[in-house]
């Protein structure tokens, strides 16, 4: 992805084409000037660019622990979705199992053993709203959805266009 900061607000483009950022960095940019080309790069059904302006990058939006057999505890950065009902500060706990598919790309087979639990699903392969979707439909309470991405980093997920009944994040 390429970032670029403007006063106090930073924004940033994915799914640039593969070697098609055309600025470096430190470099400083005019109006209509061509920095990137639109491509097809990362998770994605076709080309298309993705384009935000913050004022501040999120680094982690929610706390994430996966609580041992053997009793300890493994944090991971997490990130909350766009859509994902709101998190208050009482820690929400639950099991979690691991969608069957693991990219819950269609409906789970494993609907049963998810039904009133948390719900892992891996990223990739298909749109967030169908992973989502497909989750909640296996009567999940939460969905985790796993960045097994290097880059870019963690950023708040969309799909939806209004909230849903559910936390939903990535991790």
């Amino acid at each position: 992805y390429l970032l670029l900061f403007f006063l106090i607000f930073k924004k940033r483009y994915y799914h640039l084409d593969h070697q098609g950022v055309n600025v470096h960095i430190g470099q400083e940019v005019e109006s209509g000037q061509i920095i990137g080309k639109s491509g097809f790069t990362g998770y994605t059904n076709g080309p298309h660019l993705h384009f935000d302006i913050v004022d501040h990058l999120l680094e982690l939006t929610s706390e994430f622990y996966i609580h041992k057999k053997n009793g300890e505890k493994e944090f991971h950065p997490s990130i909350v979705s766009t859509f994902s009902s709101p998190l208050s500060d009482t820690p929400i706990h639950g099991e979690i199992v691991l969608s069957d598919p693991i990219t819950a790309t269609t409906k789970l087979l494993n609907s049963e053993s998810i039904k009133g639990k948390f719900c892992f699903v891996q990223r990739g392969e298909c749109e967030f709203k169908i992973k989502v979707e497909n989750a909640l439909n296996a009567g999940a309470t939460v969905v985790v959805i796993g960045n097994t991405e290097d880059d870019p980093e963690l950023f708040s997920i969309s799909g939806f266009k209004s909230a849903i009944n559910v936390p939903v994040i990535m991790v």
